[in-house]
């Protein structure tokens, strides 16, 4: 089987030089759609599309990344969604994190 994650995530140091310059409001973040293929031979169950994701969010923040979203599309129990962030940019465009979210069958609670 394979399953695909969404890490939605940007450069720390690059974020809070956007808000230090106010060209960003509080709720928003720059954060770059990635997506990973996992390949398994089960299907997943959620306890572990939740280590899963939170196995992504350590790597990602000690790696020096804000995290916005980690998610599998269309299981909400498993996701991880940083409730402060409203809006993202990928430093060409922006987008309302609760629409792209719902994109992908997830809510933002």
């Amino acid at each position: 089987m394979i399953t695909e994650v969404c890490i939605l995530s940007g450069p720390k140091d690059m974020d809070q030089l956007m808000h230090a310059f106010d060209v960003f409001e509080t709720s928003k973040r720059l954060a770059i759609p990635e997506w990973i293929k996992i390949t398994h031979e089960k299907r997943m169950t959620i306890p572990k599309a939740k280590a899963m994701v939170e196995g992504f969010k350590k790597i990602y923040e000690e790696a020096d990344r804000n995290v916005v979203a980690i998610f599998i599309p269309g299981d909400q129990r498993s996701a991880f969604i940083d409730k402060n962030v409203a809006s993202c940019s990928t430093g060409e465009k922006w987008f309302v994190l609760k629409d792209f979210l719902r994109n992908y069958d997830i809510t933002v609670p």
